[in-house]
């Protein structure tokens, strides 16, 4: 704003123009890294919690505007990928405690993202998160191609305290005169952990998930059988869905860190997770449609898309001071 300052005895009579002064506020909590060169966002495991989601790509997404999580038409419920800034899931490179995390046993096809690997999230339970730290810009000189959009850090928690969450919930929606409440949730998981002598630690982590499917789809009015069928008069039905799946899940995480003497450290994570999954939203086939062998499904067919993802990873390390180098070997 700009005004005029008021005068003080012995003043000139002089008008003196203020610049411009900008103030803005927000209630939201500092999630940035001011005093770095690049755009960085540190994300604690309370203000994950705080968001009221149970899915860390979830959480993610309302609090970091960069990131997104397309949703893949077919079959996009057992395993989501996180994009930075626009770009495809393999430019962002995903790293646990700084190392690499591998690539899901999955490939992405549809309109909303190209042929590609991703990293899966939600392999790693939210009880063994630390802090996520995102590099909200591209680093491919520093980590290769797969770093475009940016990169996330998954910081693992090295504090021994017990903790335990519990939270279930579901989804309710109304739209056009439709009442809808499914999607029922139940979410319980927690860490624990020992501390060593010298700084060493031993963390656990686990969680196990349940999700319904939801389905908005609206009646399908279009003639369901041949010309002349009497079931042609029978009300709409939903036959087609649209909404998510169904996802039973179970994630495990240990990591630990132990000195061995001589300046030399042990260092290892290992992760587990097991996925079944279901999603019925694959196009229904009609009665009348020629794909259908009526037959076995007189009132149509809608294709149902399973899985069962099991996924294990471990990374074991020793790391340590020599002669003013630090060195780090990890597998």
């Amino acid at each position: 704003m700009a005004g005029v300052a008021s005068l003080l005895p012995g003043q000139s009579a002089e008008t003196t123009r203020l610049d411009s002064i900008v103030t803005v506020v927000t209630r939201t909590a500092e999630r940035s890294v001011g005093e770095s060169p690049v755009p960085v966002d540190a994300v604690t495991s309370r203000m994950l919690d705080n968001t009221g989601m149970v899915e860390l790509w979830q959480q993610l997404q309302r609090l970091i505007p960069s990131v997104n999580v397309p949703h893949i038409p077919i079959g996009d419920n057992h395993m989501r990928p996180v994009t930075l800034r626009g770009l495809a899931p393999h430019h962002v490179l995903v790293l646990v405690n700084g190392r690499r995390r591998h690539a899901a046993a999955s490939l992405l096809a549809g309109p909303s993202v190209p042929f590609a690997s991703f990293t899966d999230l939600g392999s790693i339970p939210w009880s063994a998160i630390e802090r996520i730290e995102v590099l909200r810009d591209g680093a491919a000189a520093q980590y290769g191609s797969d770093a475009i959009g940016g990169v996330v850090n998954v910081v693992l928690r090295r504090d021994t305290e017990p903790s335990l969450r519990a939270s279930a919930g579901s989804a309710y929606t109304s739209e056009g005169g439709r009442n809808f409440t499914d999607g029922g949730w139940v979410n319980v998981g927690g860490s624990s952990g020992m501390a060593f002598d010298h700084g060493g630690y031993l963390t656990f982590a686990a969680e196990l998930g349940d999700r319904g499917g939801t389905n908005r789809a609206y009646a399908d009015r279009r003639p369901q059988y041949f010309p002349g069928d009497p079931r042609n008069d029978l009300p709409p039905r939903v036959s087609s869905y649209l909404g998510n799946g169904s996802v039973r899940e179970f994630k495990g995480l240990v990591s630990t860190s132990m000195p061995l003497g001589s300046g030399v450290d042990f260092h290892g994570t290992l992760n587990a997770s097991m996925r079944d999954a279901l999603s019925p939203d694959a196009f229904f086939r009609m009665p009348l449609d020629g794909r259908t062998v009526r037959s076995i499904h007189p009132d149509g067919f809608r294709p149902e898309i399973a899985s069962n993802i099991q996924d294990f990873s471990s990374l074991l390390g020793l790391r340590g001071n020599s002669r003013g180098w630090r060195w780090d070997v990890t597998a």
